[in-house]
């Protein structure tokens, strides 16, 4: 060729069957058709040689799509014409085979887990059919392995698992919540290295469901996790999909949204080898230690950093009776800030000694995070209004291992806090 030729598109943004808006990733194929991921127009689009118009194959507007694409960046067509979409707004690969749609990878949603993905932005295969995915919100670069699988569906095997959640269940704290709910820890043995698909049915309402590698921990329900789903919108019933290995340790792990909710549940696996389960006897419970307090005009008062005026508020001391992970989460109608120091707060260089600052992750003016304390270490917690003059209630709920000793002393600080101010 001599000159370029535009093979897509017209060199104007638009939404017609001529045009793209931000393309992205391109694929072509033996026939030279090609195949672009039409990000700004959330669509995939397929332009045949010397065809101005493209078809719209997946996403908005055509015809056999069952999904919805938001800003598609990349898409692979392999030899049996199956069609790899990555879709960075839904932080998903989806696959269009002879089944239709079906999500490959990213089907919990966004998150940090093995199976999850975060704004992934380009992928690729190896020859041996390994996906390779640019995970670029979570700063990574993500392998998914592929497994051979055989399409005799009679070498299925089905492995079936009876629980029971009752009164004597071991309990635990869920995320931001004052009551607690019942669970039980089981663990999976996996014989032959396959994907299985899980159908959890139950009785109960609001059921959850977990798989952990290489062990289930009480006090931090994100450590080890490999899959989860829940029972939406009530169903009695949900799924999980994952690709289990033999000689690798996994726990399941059921249990309610709900407190003190009990009730039957069955579990059922389908794949290529057998699971044997084993119910965990060794659990325990989480404790919860409640503490009730509020900033008044009588409370002392600090600049935080970064602040020209002062704010209430006030410091607990913090000792645990057993070391271990804690969570902290709290509850009040102010805006506020939470911050964790050891041995000693100074009101006067709020930066020293500071161990963590509040995660606004349970409610809008709520706080949570999980730590681990020593018991021959003193903490000192401190809970500030985010605007001058603000008062107000408050409760902090701390769950972990035992009961935590909880004390204000506040006092003590604002006394130095003046003999500084004194002092200047």
């Amino acid at each position: 060729m001599t000159s370029n030729r535009v093979a897509a598109g017209t060199g104007i943004r638009g939404s017609a069957s001529n045009k793209l808006n931000l393309p992205r990733g391109i694929f072509v194929d033996v026939n030279l058709d090609l195949y672009v991921a039409d990000c700004g127009n959330h669509r995939v689009q397929l332009f045949y040689p010397g065809e101005p118009n493209g078809i719209t194959v997946a996403g908005n507007d055509a015809s056999n799509s069952t999904i919805k694409l938001q800003y598609p960046t990349g898409i692979i067509l392999d030899a049996e014409k199956y069609l790899f979409i990555l879709d960075y707004g839904t932080h998903q690969i989806v696959i269009l085979d002879l089944n239709g749609f079906r999500c490959l990878v990213g089907r919990y949603g966004f998150g940090t887990q093995s199976n999850q993905l975060a704004n992934p932005f380009s992928f690729s295969f190896d020859r041996s059919g390994n996906m390779f995915v640019t995970d670029s919100g979570n700063h990574r670069i993500q392998k998914f392995q592929y497994l051979q699988e055989s399409c005799d569906n009679s070498s299925t095997v089905k492995s079936v698992y009876s629980l029971a959640l009752t009164s004597n269940s071991p309990t635990y704290f869920p995320d931001c919540s004052r009551s607690n709910s019942y669970y039980e820890a089981i663990q999976m043995n996996v014989t032959i290295t396959s994907t299985y698909n899980l159908i959890i049915s139950s009785e109960m309402k609001n059921t959850h469901g977990y798989i952990y590698t290489n062990g289930f921990n009480l006090f931090d329900w994100l450590e080890n996790r490999l899959i989860y789903n829940e029972d939406y919108h009530n169903q009695s019933q949900f799924y999980l999909t994952a690709i289990l290995e033999a000689n690798t340790k996994y726990v399941f792990v059921m249990t309610t949204s709900s407190p003190n909710v009990t009730g039957n549940a069955l579990i059922q696996v389908w794949g290529r080898g057998f699971i044997g389960f084993n119910r965990i006897l060794n659990t325990s419970s989480v404790v919860q230690t409640i503490y009730a307090s509020e900033l008044t005009t009588k409370s002392p008062v600090y600049f935080r950093r970064c602040s020209t005026a002062s704010c209430y508020y006030e410091a607990i001391q913090v000792n645990v009776i057993r070391s271990g992970l804690y969570t902290f989460f709290s509850i009040s109608d102010m805006d506020r800030y939470w911050y964790i120091y050891k041995e000693y707060f100074n009101p006067t260089n709020p930066d020293e000694n500071r161990l963590k600052l509040d995660d606004k992750s349970c409610l809008q003016k709520g706080f949570r995070f999980t730590i681990a304390l020593e018991h021959s270490i003193t903490y000192i917690l401190v809970m500030t209004a985010a605007f001058r003059n603000m008062i107000g209630a408050f409760s902090i709920f701390v769950s972990g291992p035992d009961i935590v000793d909880l004390k204000s002393i506040s006092k003590y600080f604002h006394n130095i806090y003046l003999l500084y101010i004194s002092q200047v």
